[in-house]
């Protein structure tokens, strides 16, 4: 019987490094007098992705024989989606495999123990759960940040009207001016094609010297919406 352990590398830099997670994983063989055979460590990759697009981790799933073991620190290191720690969990089982998590959280979705099964299901929802919760808590930061004039994101990705300036957002009055034109025509009832043409057949041009498409019109509306709540 194998022993082999899983470390999924993040997307977000605050999350457990390679070496914290090799160390607790050890850590808890040692305290079981576990021999781990290999480690699989996947490059940075989100918890939401579905099995098909981790490959390291299918590697691991691939190695496993009847009542082999794959060792990973928690839930959320496994999958940050319900959904996608069952199909991940279902399968390990298929290989006869064993799933266990180093930070003791249940992991037998497939118990015949219902108070097992549902603990199991348990921490796959509140894993899932926590990532909705931090992607939304971002969101919010965000959002809360644009309406203060912080500039968010790279530079040439500003959005339309504005500079990035000492990290505050600074109007720039060429393109206020073609905000500006633009609202004029929503107002006589243009669409957002009518728009670009408009400004197209005027000599407007967008930030880079190209013509206006109907997509940055669109997008120029939705910021000013989302300024004005």
């Amino acid at each position: 019987m194998a022993t082999y352990s899983l470390i999924r590398r993040s997307t977000n830099k605050q999350e457990f490094s390679v070496d914290r997670q090799k160390h607790l994983i050890t850590e808890f063989a040692v305290a079981n007098d576990i021999a781990i055979d290999h480690f699989f460590v996947e490059p940075p990759v989100s918890g939401k992705s579905p099995l098909s697009k981790r490959p390291v981790l299918l590697e691991a799933i691939t190695r496993l024989r009847r009542n082999d073991t794959l060792i990973v620190l928690n839930t959320s290191r496994l999958a940050r989606e319900a959904y996608i720690f069952y199909e991940i969990a279902f399968a390990i089982r298929k290989r006869q495999a064993n799933l266990v998590f180093a930070d003791g959280s249940p992991s037998n979705l497939f118990s015949d123990n219902p108070l097992d099964k549902f603990m199991a299901e348990m921490f796959a929802s509140i894993a899932s759960l926590e990532r909705a919760t931090i992607a939304n808590r971002v969101q919010t930061g965000m959002e809360a940040a644009r309406r203060k004039g912080v500039a968010l994101g790279r530079p040439d990705r500003i959005r339309y009207g504005y500079a990035n300036e000492d990290g505050k957002l600074i109007p720039r009055l060429d393109e206020m001016a073609v905000i500006e034109q633009a609202v004029q025509l929503r107002q006589l009832g243009y669409s957002y094609r009518q728009v670009a043409d408009e400004l197209n057949e005027t000599g407007r041009r967008n930030r880079i010297g190209n013509p206006f498409s109907k997509q940055l019109v669109r997008n120029i509306f939705v910021q000013r919406a989302k300024d004005q709540v």
